[in-house]
Order: C-alpha cells, then sequence, then structure tokens
C-alpha cells in the first residue's frame, strides 16, 4: 500500500545537532522555522526535563519537529536511547516529506520509523556507499534507491 497523509514519521538520534545547524539544513530545502521553545527544566526529580524544541513548515504543510535532546515518555513507555529526536508529518506533498526524511537520515545517520507502530520501523538506514534499503511496514512502497555523489558527502 502507499503512504498516506496520515503517516507520520519519528526519529531517535545518536547525536544532537545543534539548532543552527538543524535550521540551515531544512531552510536549504524549503522549510521555515515556524515555532520554537526552550528548554524547561523540571523541578521534580520525578518528572525528566524538556528539552528544546524547533517546528519547521514548508509551503505546501509538511512539518519537522526537532527535540533538541533527550526525552522520556510521559505515559513511561521504554524509549530508545537518544540524544536527539524527530518528527515528520507530511502535507499536501508526500515527496517532499519523503525527500526530507532522506536529507536528514543521510546527514545525521539515523532510522525512521512509524509514528503509530512503535513495534514496526519504517528504518532509512545510511551506509558509507550512499545506498539505501528501506525496511518498511505495509502501509510504506518499499524500494532501494542510491544518493547521487554531490549528495552524499555535501551536508
Amino acid at each position: 500500500m502507499a503512504y498516506t497523509k496520515g503517516d507520520e514519521l519519528e526519529a531517535f538520534c545518536a547525536t544532537c545537532p545543534s539548532a543552527e545547524e538543524v535550521t540551515s539544513l531544512l531552510q536549504a530545502v524549503g522549510f521555515t522555522l515556524a515555532f520554537c521553545m526552550d528548554a524547561v527544566p523540571s523541578a521534580c526529580a520525578e518528572v525528566p526535563p524538556l528539552p528544546a524544541q524547533f517546528h519547521y513548515r514548508d509551503r505546501r504543510g509538511s512539518e519537522v519537529i526537532f527535540l533538541a535532546g533527550s526525552d522520556a515518555d510521559p505515559d513511561g513507555v521504554q524509549l530508545p536511547e537518544h540524544a536527539s529526536r524527530f518528527w515528520i508529518h507530511p502535507g499536501a506533498d508526500v515527496g517532499v516529506a519523503r525527500r526530507v526524511a532522506h536529507v536528514l537520515a543521510v546527514k545525521w545517520s539515523f532510522a525512521w520509523r512509524g509514528e503509530s507502530q512503535v513495534s514496526q520501523d519504517v528504518a532509512w538506514p545510511a551506509t558509507q556507499s550512499g545506498r539505501f534499503t528501506l525496511v518498511c511496514e505495509e502501509r510504506w512502497t518499499c524500494r532501494e534507491f542510491s544518493l547521487p555523489s554531490s549528495t552524499q558527502h555535501g551536508m
């Protein structure tokens, strides 16, 4: 089955890029910073602090959210170890969301998964050669593709 607008993606990143670096990359692919919030410390030992967050949007309604730090699930669900986190919510042009997901995954070497399907990953793992294999849940169209050589090392 093909990708549908309601299928959001999330990614857990082993590194925490700077907000400036994320903003620069997303601006280069047509996104603008729509909202940001500073980190919120916690006064309670049982409640973890909230990392800074940055919300980006393109002219067709696609959104990228960058959480600049590790977070914990408020319901106690164990999250994968991570230093930062991303989400993508597709707008009117699903192709843009796919391209941006690809660019982000290549830049920071992480894998995407369907937000609503925690146990099923949608992985876009980067390799040194720039070849990718999409490991997909049933709602995604799976294929293998290569990056142009200028894209592999230019970001």
